[in-house]
């Protein structure tokens, strides 16, 4: 069964497995999922002895599945989280092939293995997908869209009874990059330091830290500027923090960001109150939007999009290519500037 992230953690108390593979380019849901699959079944005795943790770069599976066959002397279940898994290129994967499917169709050892891809590069058609998928639950951890992120701000904050703007919550979607683990830091802040029950963009620029030195959706604001010194210096920056996952989350902004530029193209004879709707953005902040529109014709939009489009497909390997992610951005980043 392949089940979202949400899904799954709204199903998890009827979901029982011994075999889970949790992938996605969303950190904060990997490690959401991880914690409740440890919550729901461990004791608070087995913290020390019933779980393990290794990593496919040092660990055959071979290794694992004989360390598995073992009963733990201190706990009745064992968990085995097994890291960095990489389905298409490593050595673990032919191991995989060679020793794992009578383990599979066997599982009374009293082990729950966890295999963790914190990446989207999932092939679908290999033996660890389908087995899992046939015996186990594979999880998908994606990105939130913008829509998704607003929604989730909403509910956070209403959970206290509090009312926000949509201003506000584009600005602390600005503010924060989009990262869902420090919009809720950062929304915590903010109750701690009001007692209004609304939250508007004078509350946020008041109490929210500004995060937008190096983060995903303050590329988009160097490329409105046309700062594109700015943007391949935000842009190696993410790459250094976040590697191949960080160029996946960048290409989904940017390609709803041009997007969005194209829409406002078409509906240059529309009130501003229409395009706002059109584009999902708060009237404040449509002017950037006008202002990349001026920047980028829809000729010029086509090619970006298209480039985005190739670049998604190289690092999904879905397209040969001998360029490293780093170098894939950059060319993205040139055809952008030029």
């Amino acid at each position: 069964m392949e089940l979202s992230a949400s899904a799954f953690l709204e199903r998890i108390n009827s979901l029982e497995s011994s075999f889970y593979l949790v992938f996605g380019e969303h950190s904060y849901d990997v490690e959401k999922v991880l914690n409740e699959i440890k919550k729901k079944n461990q004791d608070s005795d087995q913290e020390n002895f019933g779980v393990k943790n290794f990593s496919s770069k040092d660990h055959s599976l071979k290794e694992i599945i004989e360390i598995a066959k073992t009963p733990s002397i201190f706990a009745k279940k064992q968990f085995f989280f097994i890291q960095d898994l990489e389905i298409n290129k490593s050595p673990f994967s032919k191991d995989f092939n060679k020793y794992s499917e009578s383990f599979f169709q066997n599982s009374h050892y009293g082990t729950t293995l966890i295999f963790i891809n914190k990446g989207n590069d999932i092939d679908k058609i290999s033996k660890i997908y389908k087995l899992i998928k046939e015996y186990g639950l594979v999880i998908r951890c994606q990105a939130p869209t913008e829509k998704e992120i607003s929604g989730l701000i909403k509910n956070y904050v209403s959970k206290k009874k509090i009312t926000i703007t949509q201003n506000a919550i584009y600005l602390i979607k600005i503010m924060t990059g989009g990262d869902i683990r420090l919009i809720y830091t950062e929304l915590d802040k903010i109750f701690l330091n009001i007692k209004i029950k609304n939250i508007d963009e004078i509350v946020v620029k008041k109490y929210l830290s500004d995060n937008r030195s190096y983060n995903f959706f303050q590329i988009q604001e160097a490329i409105i500027e046309r700062n594109y010194s700015l943007s391949f210096e935000i842009l190696d920056s993410i790459l250094q923090k976040e590697g191949n996952p960080g160029l996946i989350l960048t290409l989904s902004i940017l390609y709803n960001f041009f997007c969005k530029i194209l829409i406002v193209h078409q509906f240059q004879k529309k009130s501003l109150n229409e395009i706002a709707n059109a584009i999902s953005v708060p009237l404040y902040f449509i002017d950037k939007y006008q202002t990349a529109a001026k920047n980028f014709s829809k000729e010029k939009i086509k090619i970006i999009l298209h480039k985005i489009f190739e670049v998604d497909l190289a690092t999904k390997g879905a397209i040969s290519t001998n360029l490293s992610y780093e170098d894939l951005a950059k060319d993205l980043l040139m055809t952008i500037s030029f």
